[in-house]
C-alpha cells in the first residue's frame, strides 16, 4: 500500500466530525486485511444538513479516486454515505 495512502480518508473524519454539545462526537476507523486484500471503514458524525449547506466542494476524496484508479485499477471499491448527521467512507483494496 503506498505511503499515506489513507491519510485523506483519516483527515476527513477528524475535519467534519461534529462538535456537538450536547450529544457525542463520534469517530470509528476499522482497517483490516483477510488475505491480500484491505478492508477499511471510516465513520464519523457530523453536524446536521440543512437545504442550504450545499455539497461538499472538497478534492481529497476525488484524487483519491484517481490516485486509486491509476494504481490498482479494477482491483479496489471506494464508497462514500452521507446521511444528515453522518459520514461513512469504506475502502476496498486488493493487494494481490
Amino acid at each position: 500500500l503506498p505511503i499515506l495512502m489513507l491519510v485523506v480518508l483519516i483527515e476527513n473524519a477528524f475535519k467534519f466530525v461534529s462538535n456537538y454539545s450536547d450529544r457525542p462526537n463520534k469517530i470509528c476507523i476499522e482497517a483490516y486485511t483477510n488475505g491480500s486484500v484491505l478492508y477499511t471503514n471510516f465513520q464519523n458524525t457530523r453536524e446536521l444538513q440543512t437545504a442550504d449547506s450545499g455539497p461538499c466542494k472538497g478534492i481529497g476524496i476525488a484524487n483519491l479516486r484517481r490516485r486509486l484508479e491509476l494504481l490498482y485499477n479494477n482491483k479496489y471499491e471506494l464508497s462514500v454515505n452521507s446521511d444528515y448527521d453522518r459520514y461513512e467512507t469504506s475502502l476496498t483494496i486488493d493487494l494481490s
